[in-house]
């Protein structure tokens, strides 16, 4: 009968500390990048006809929390500045986008390095200053805002632990989504990224 007794209170024990377990082995993370956006497609061409995209830098944050040792959820925000290379632009400025992005963080190999898959979905606008009319009280350059544009991404990388809470993550994604202005012009947005992350754990 007492051993009975002991091994319920045992069990229970472990039911109780179950819990406890699994939340101190899902992790917080911080995930500071920064590198340069290269555009793709005819996203090159930028929004008028004769012009060229050239390489923007591009800087993000992003969360994630660890579910077990090999899968993350991440969620945060990336921004690149887009300029315009040739005289085909006509006085278009730069192109700021700002994404948002939500998806999964996928490790096949654990320990401290190793490869890491990105998949995700990513929403987000870019403002654009155009050319707009000359006249009294016109300054020959409109700024116009896209609409809310969804799309997704997907990317792979290196990730070195040099800390228990402390690593870099270089890596490399593409991004597609398409957006609209106001001047009904299509931005059929698809670039590369190619960046180093700062990654702190909690």
């Amino acid at each position: 009968m007492g051993s009975r007794v002991r091994s319920l209170l045992l069990s229970s024990s472990l039911l109780l500390l179950t819990p406890g377990i699994a939340r101190a082995q899902a992790r917080l993370t911080l995930d500071v990048r920064a590198g340069a956006a290269v555009p793709a497609g005819s996203f090159r061409n930028g929004p008028l006809e004769g012009g060229s995209i050239a390489a923007a830098p591009a800087f993000g944050l992003h969360f994630g929390l660890r579910r077990n040792r090999w899968l993350d959820l991440y969620a945060g925000f990336s921004q690149l500045r887009f300029g315009c290379a040739e005289d085909g632009c006509a006085g278009a400025g730069d192109l700021v986008s700002t994404m948002w992005d939500l998806g999964f963080h996928i490790r096949p190999r654990s320990g401290p390095w190793g490869p890491w898959l990105r998949v995700g979905a990513v929403m987000g606008g870019t403002e654009i200053e155009l050319p707009g009319p000359l006249g009294e009280g016109g300054s020959g350059v409109v700024e116009e805002v896209s609409d809310l544009g969804i799309g997704g991404e997907f990317g792979f990388g290196w990730r070195v632990r040099l800390a228990d809470s402390f690593g870099l993550s270089p890596g490399v994604r593409y991004t597609l989504v398409n957006q609209m202005l106001d001047r009904d012009v299509t931005f059929r947005m698809r670039y590369w990224v190619a960046d180093l992350g700062l990654v702190v754990g909690f």
